[in-house]
């Protein structure tokens, strides 16, 4: 397993390498410690191990996650989701609308993916875990989530390049 720490970009927020098809910094988790622990895209599957080993490093246990947040829902993005979500037993999944069926049933989204990957498919993203419809959060265009006192996130959702991508703002 790669080594590397997870990144302290600020006084609240880190970054965990996922090492994406066994590359370094080509995709990452965010970790937002506020009083709701948050964590912003689990990367592939394969990224999982990563994403659990750097929350590990600091400091925090599976269950303290309260949200998982997925900007979309592409497989390098939001794939592992899933099953990270299986070991985050007080955890949202957060998607918009468009990408909760996605995440429900997963099989068209991996169809997709296995004809354009081909043989290479299982290794880069399996497995793909469904996520049962009541660990879901669904954001549209213009709500907010709380995750502390002082942090309401407003979500706005933008078309672009054929999906839909949640944005979010941190005031």
């Amino acid at each position: 397993m790669h080594k590397k720490n997870p990144i302290r970009l600020g006084q609240r927020i880190h970054l965990i390498d996922g090492f994406d098809l066994d590359v370094p910094d080509r995709t990452g988790t965010y970790v937002i410690d506020e009083e709701e622990l948050t964590l912003i895209e689990t990367g592939p599957s394969p990224s999982v191990k990563y994403v659990k080993k750097g929350l590990e490093q600091l400091g925090f246990a599976l269950d303290q996650v309260k949200y998982i947040i997925v900007t979309h829902i592409h497989l390098d993005h939001a794939g592992g989701a899933g099953l990270l979500v299986k070991e985050c037993p007080h955890a949202k999944v957060v998607v918009h609308p468009k990408g909760k069926r996605h995440l429900i049933n997963p099989r068209k989204l991996a169809a997709g993916a296995r004809a354009i990957y081909g043989e290479s498919f299982s290794e880069l993203f399996d497995p793909i875990v469904p996520i049962a419809e009541e660990r879901l959060l669904i954001k549209e265009d213009g709500d907010t989530l709380q995750v502390g006192p002082t942090v309401p996130w407003n979500f706005l959702i933008h078309p672009g390049m054929q999906n839909i991508i949640l944005v979010f703002t941190i005031q």
